[in-house]
């Protein structure tokens, strides 16, 4: 082989060559384009999430003062005697019974990480734990609102009906009723306030240990975020 032919062969490599850088040079940008767009889209969505998480935060704060007033209610109202009972305002007997009988399930924001998880979009963090921490969120709010639910039902479906009876009128109205304190004062009541009182506590210890998830998410959250 002359060195005439071996020129159009060099050339020819070169060329293949550049070819190849090229095409390689256009799918590593496509990437890195993908991935751009993709951590936009992170960052997006994780935006979002800080919003419902802080809207969570906040709800859990108000459920936590409804615990501290339960409890209380059903703590106070367990404890009078018929001599104590006399002393108390009708006004504040009334506060402590609707205190005592009216509990409200939390519904703590959920739209945006649901419909990330559903459509997929949660693939978007690129932080593994904090992924795996949302993608449980749902069955950690689940067992809180399982216990809220029985003591709902308990007191729908129990306590209110059984006092109600016992004071001759609607439970809105019983705390009008003349028998009112004496069906206060029964020892069944006081079974169920006490009953109440205990749930309640378990409830404030879950609402706590979310509380401090909420955190933790929210910390976790915030520090995927680029400034």
């Amino acid at each position: 082989m002359t060195a005439n032919e071996k020129i159009p062969s060099k050339r020819l490599s070169v060329e293949a060559a550049a070819i190849v850088g090229s095409i390689l040079l256009a799918f590593a940008i496509d990437a890195w384009w993908d991935g751009q767009k993709d951590r936009e889209l992170e960052q997006e969505l994780l935006t979002s999430l800080i919003q419902e998480f802080e809207g969570t935060a906040t709800e859990f704060n108000f459920r936590r003062k409804d615990h501290d007033q339960r409890l209380a209610a059903a703590t106070q109202l367990a404890a009078l005697s018929d001599k104590t009972i006399r002393h108390v305002d009708p006004e504040t007997l009334k506060l402590l019974w609707h205190q005592a009988y009216s509990p409200r399930m939390s519904d703590p924001p959920e739209g945006t990480l649901t419909s990330a998880i559903a459509t997929g979009r949660i693939s978007l963090i690129s932080n593994k734990l904090l992924k795996f921490r949302l993608t449980g969120w749902s069955g950690r709010l689940a067992d809180l609102q399982h216990t809220e639910r029985n003591l709902s039902e308990y007191m729908h479906e129990v306590f209110i009906p059984d006092i109600s009876q016992r004071a001759l009128l609607p439970h809105v109205s019983a705390v009008s009723s003349p028998g009112f304190s004496d069906a206060l004062l029964a020892m069944p009541t006081k079974n169920h306030l006490n009953w109440i009182a205990l749930v309640t506590g378990v409830a404030m210890g879950e609402n706590e240990q979310i509380q401090d998830e909420v955190a933790e998410i929210l910390k976790m959250l915030r520090k995927e975020i680029v400034q």
